[in-house]
């Protein structure tokens, strides 16, 4: 899952459009970057008689199928979660689940790949907005942001041994 991939964009100040040369499986967010900044490139004049080539390299960090969303609660293990219900149980906003047993949500630090990852596929956020809504809670008192544990081994143990967790993993 570490192989790199290349998207490679030329532009030069002679021609009149922006070549794209794509090498590899990347994924279409990154595709419709490399185009997104390519039309910036041709926006912004370039007043010199050189050609500017770019290079992304980018790391294939997998798609949102790749992440797991887990629920122990025997009624709900294989209940199937929207995106606003999960928004609302990691935002805080749902702390119990539908038969009165208090959801607790694991959670990745900030930094962590998968973290980010379910930030910004499943919940549509960047990490950032979690933190900040969190630290928010936190220091206002009005809620309790989810536990965020060290590892991906801390979490799966503290979810095995707590009844009403909630969590995402790698498949």
């Amino acid at each position: 899952m570490n192989d790199k991939k290349m998207i490679v964009m030329h532009h030069s100040y002679f021609e009149t459009h922006t070549k794209i040369f794509i090498s590899g499986n990347i994924p279409l967010y990154s595709v419709t970057q490399a185009v997104i900044l390519a039309l910036m490139v041709k926006l912004v004049k370039i007043y010199f008689f050189s050609t500017i080539t770019l290079f992304f390299f980018i790391t294939n960090v997998g798609f949102a199928s790749d992440v797991v969303i887990k629920i122990n609660h025997g009624s709900l293990e294989n209940a199937e979660l929207n995106q606003e219900q999960l928004r609302r149980i990691f935002f805080s906003r749902q702390t119990h689940w539908p038969d009165g047993t208090p959801v607790r949500a694991f959670v990745l630090p900030d930094k962590h790949p998968l973290h980010i990852r379910f930030s910004k596929e499943i919940l549509g956020v960047y990490p950032y907005q979690l933190r900040s809504v969190w630290d928010r809670m936190m220091y206002s008192g009005t809620g309790v942001p989810p536990i965020t544990v060290k590892n991906v081994e801390e979490k799966r143990s503290k979810f095995e041994q707590t009844l009403g967790a909630i969590g995402y993993f790698e498949e």
